[in-house]
């Protein structure tokens, strides 16, 4: 399978790759992630916090008082939110760095992509360089930041 590592076969099979991963996180994160109850938590949130304000500015204390007594629930489910948003991070990285450190033994740091027009990027040194060719790791990165974004919205409308 030499001719995988080569052009054009190694920009595509990355390509490939890449949507194949943002597929595979787009459905575990749908599967294990409930994010009907993650948004209706954080619309609940948001009211509460308006409320809140308001009773404050107005100097509301009965209001207040009753904000304060539901505070514990906001809280509850705040950090549940925070417990769905690791549970994602979590699943995304485990799913996104395995594939990403097998393969760049396999594709070390040849170019794999000539850019259309320089594309502003940090050297080591934390210089502002343009470069026009993408190894593996700057095709890596460009592929998944566009399938995850289109997988995301895909699976989010569903």
């Amino acid at each position: 399978m030499w001719w995988v590592s080569t052009f054009p076969w190694n920009t595509i099979s990355v390509l490939l790759i890449a949507l194949i991963i943002s597929l595979v996180v787009s459905v575990l994160n749908k599967r294990f992630v409930d994010t009907e109850k993650v948004v209706a938590w954080t619309e609940e949130i948001k009211k509460w916090q308006e409320e809140y304000r308001k009773a404050t500015e107005r100097g509301d204390k009965k209001a207040l008082a009753k904000l304060k007594r539901k505070e514990k629930w906001i809280k509850e489910i705040s950090s549940s939110i925070f417990y769905q948003q690791i549970k994602m991070l979590l699943i995304s990285f485990a799913v996104v760095v395995a594939p990403l450190f097998l393969l760049r033994g396999f594709y070390g740091r040849t170019p794999m992509v000539t850019l259309p027009m320089p594309f502003p990027a940090l050297d080591r040194h934390w210089r502002l360089i343009f470069i026009r060719k993408l190894d593996f790791y700057g095709w890596w990165f460009l592929c998944s930041l566009a399938f995850g974004v289109i997988t995301t919205r895909a699976f989010r409308r569903r």
